[in-house]
Formats: structure tokens, C-alpha cells, sequence
């Protein structure tokens, strides 16, 4: 059961936004995080939402393996240490809605993506 309610008052939150599926930036907050708790200076990695859909060329995008690597911190590390709140970027995933800028069409990059993986179930 996921808990809902997270406790912020004690330890410090290293706080991420708006990765839109960029993996140098994701290595390097996660890399900062790790150096922080190494030295007890940070108790837990909080990503704000966007983490996916990249407005960069489809080639480019790392949306899917940031999100993936993402859901595996969470797995291997104390509950409520890797914290994902969704943003509008993810939420139209679970809702199947459209997200578009301009001409650039978010959604059928990402579930294309998603689909070729194999890991949707997760």
C-alpha cells in the first residue's frame, strides 16, 4: 500500500522539477542527492512532477528510462525517500488525454515508447 501522507517536518527534501525526460539532468540531481545523504545532509529526493516528454528530437527523449530508473530508486530504497508527485505531463497518461504544444504532440511519442518497451505493466 503506497502512504499518501508524507511527514516533511523532519530531515531535509532535495527537491526536482521538470526533468521533461532529460537524462543528464536526472544523473546529475540523483548524483547530488547520493553525495547529500552520503554526508547526512539530505534524507530524501522529491520530483515534483514533468518528468517525462521531452521537446527535443523523439531520438533524444529519455523520458521513458528516467521514469523506469525513477520507479527502481523507489523500489530499492527506504519508503518515502524517492518521492514522485505527477504532474500534468504524467497525469494524461493514466487519464488517455492528448498534450500538445504548439505542433509538438507529447502523448503519442511517450506511449509509443512505452508500448515498444515492454514494461507498461509496470
Amino acid at each position: 500500500m503506497v502512504d499518501r501522507i508524507l511527514d516533511l517536518t523532519s530531515g531535509v527534501t532535495m527537491v526536482v522539477t521538470d526533468l521533461h525526460g532529460d537524462r543528464d539532468a536526472f544523473n546529475r540531481y540523483v548524483g547530488r542527492y547520493l553525495a547529500l545523504r552520503n554526508r547526512k545532509r539530505a534524507s530524501r529526493l522529491m520530483f515534483l512532477g514533468d518528468v517525462i516528454h521531452s521537446e527535443g528530437p523523439e531520438a533524444a527523449d529519455e523520458s521513458l528510462t528516467v521514469l523506469l530508473d525513477l520507479m527502481k530508486m523507489q523500489a530499492e530504497y527506504e519508503p518515502g525517500e524517492i518521492v514522485m508527485l505527477l504532474g500534468n505531463h504524467e497525469m494524461v497518461h493514466i487519464y488517455s488525454m492528448p498534450l500538445a504544444k504548439g505542433r509538438v504532440e507529447y502523448t503519442p511519442r511517450f506511449e509509443k515508447a512505452l508500448t515498444a518497451s515492454g514494461t507498461r505493466d509496470e
